[in-house]
């Protein structure tokens, strides 16, 4: 018989859930919910869909304080990457090497640390996230240079 699972009691045919709009699923509770798990418990209101009307760069903030950001480091855990080190630095090349230490991108993090008022220059990543998530134009200014950094 059609649509029967074959040795089946007539339960119908198999189906799987065809997953839509899942790209919907960053929010600000769901951006908050991952700054709490990544231990940084300042956020000012400012991943608001108001701030960030473009779903790519609430995407990118959601993927920056998860370390999901797409680098050769993240790509050779997944065996997508022959290596996993940074091309200039020979140091392995996730988000935080490319934000804190990488000396292809100094120029940038020059700039970055001044409109941010970052005055030190050794920083962890969980302190630059906590300036970077204080207010809505540190926001702003983070997210903008973040497309200088060749990160998808």
């Amino acid at each position: 018989m059609p649509g029967r699972v074959k040795g089946g009691k007539g339960l119908g045919k198999r189906h799987r859930k065809v997953l839509r709009d899942n790209i919907q699923g960053i929010t600000t509770p769901a951006i908050r919910r991952l700054t709490r798990r990544g231990g940084i418990n300042i956020f000012a209101n400012v991943a608001s869909k108001k701030c960030f009307k473009k779903f790519k760069d609430r995407a990118l903030i959601a993927r920056t304080i998860s370390k999901t950001v797409t680098t050769p480091g993240l790509l050779y855990r997944f065996n997508l990457h022959p290596d996993p080190l940074c091309r200039v630095c020979n140091e392995i090349n996730d988000i935080s090497h490319i934000l804190l230490k990488c000396q292809k991108y100094a120029s940038v993090r020059v700039i970055l640390w001044r409109k941010l008022n970052i005055v030190s220059a050794n920083i962890t990543y969980d302190v630059l996230l906590s300036r970077v998530l204080v207010n809505k134009n540190h926001l702003l200014i983070f997210v903008q240079t973040l497309k200088y950094f060749d990160i998808d």
